[in-house]
């Protein structure tokens, strides 16, 4: 970079970035990040939005088919006399 040049400040047209270039050599000198956006949500209607989202999902499991529970061991009934006295 010559004595009286001063590096160019550029804007990234693409993210906002401030990039510090050398003229002379055409090299980043330095980087800036650009600024980070919050999300693009409004909130006034979010309790709303909430309540709409639990009455769907309330909805959908009232209407989903119920299946019996499954049966407990001591209701299942097995007969190993049978089947010991085959191997035997």
């Amino acid at each position: 970079m010559g004595k009286n040049q001063e590096p160019l400040k550029v804007t990234c047209p693409c993210c906002k970035a401030k990039l510090s270039v050398d003229a002379a050599l055409g090299v980043v000198l330095s980087h800036e990040e650009p600024p980070r956006r919050g999300p693009d949500v409004d909130l006034t209607n979010a309790a709303g939005i909430l309540s709409e989202q639990q009455r769907q999902r309330e909805d959908k499991f009232a209407d989903s088919p119920r299946t019996p529970p499954p049966a407990s061991p001591s209701a299942i009934s097995i007969s190993t006399e049978s089947s010991v006295s085959s191997v035997l």
